[in-house]
């Protein structure tokens, strides 16, 4: 587990997922609950990274169905990865309905920050679209919070969507704002030394 965290982190999405793929076949869901949401999560991630979508579809899925057995953030992750996965494989109805479970999930959790990652990701989403407007309507009450250590692990990071948000917008002062936050969340991003994130701010 550790080692396909690290290769994620590292931005190695083909070794993270042979890791994660090892650990999966030594883990089942009936002894090791936890560690088997974790196990799908980590292979629907390295999967998404490199573009393979039904792949990365399957294995959020496994976690949005296990969802009791896993961690908030985790199940959060998850189901922003089945947003963008319909998406990316041309499934706008799927795409709506893992919107208004993650939605419901959000709800019960209760957590300002599970919400907040669940509403970033319908931004991203809203963009996709080329739904500046929906997108441009959250952007405006995110939260100012600096991403942590953890978000290594997030398929959507909110202050970074806000970013896309931002350039979307094609007004000067977006543009300008949008530059400063990338600039800061690289240099956050390298301070911990999260490649794969460093990536992502980038392109």
């Amino acid at each position: 587990l550790t080692l396909s965290m690290l290769y994620l982190l590292d931005g190695n999405g083909w070794s993270a997922l042979r890791h994660s793929r090892r650990l999966s076949g030594t883990r089942t869901l009936k002894t090791r609950p936890y560690a088997d949401t974790w196990c799908h999560y980590l292979i629907g991630n390295a999967c998404f990274q490199t573009l393979q979508f039904q792949k990365a579809h399957t294995n959020f899925s496994f976690v949005v169905e296990n969802q009791s057995y896993a961690n908030y953030r985790v199940t959060a992750n998850a189901f922003a990865g089945l947003m963008l996965t319909c998406h990316f494989m041309d499934k706008p109805q799927k795409a709506d309905e893992m919107v208004i479970a993650a939605e419901t999930y959000g709800r019960w959790t209760n957590d300002p920050f599970i919400i907040e990652i669940i509403e970033s990701c319908k931004a991203r989403l809203a963009l996709l679209r080329n739904d500046t407007g929906s997108a441009a309507a959250w952007a405006g009450a995110v939260c100012e919070s600096t991403p942590g250590p953890g978000t290594f692990l997030s398929m959507e990071i909110p202050a970074v969507t806000e970013c896309r948000v931002l350039i979307h917008t094609r007004t000067k002062k977006g543009l300008e704002k949008a530059g400063e936050r990338l600039d800061a969340l690289y240099e956050r991003f390298k301070s911990m030394n999260m490649i794969s994130h460093q990536i992502e701010v980038m392109v």
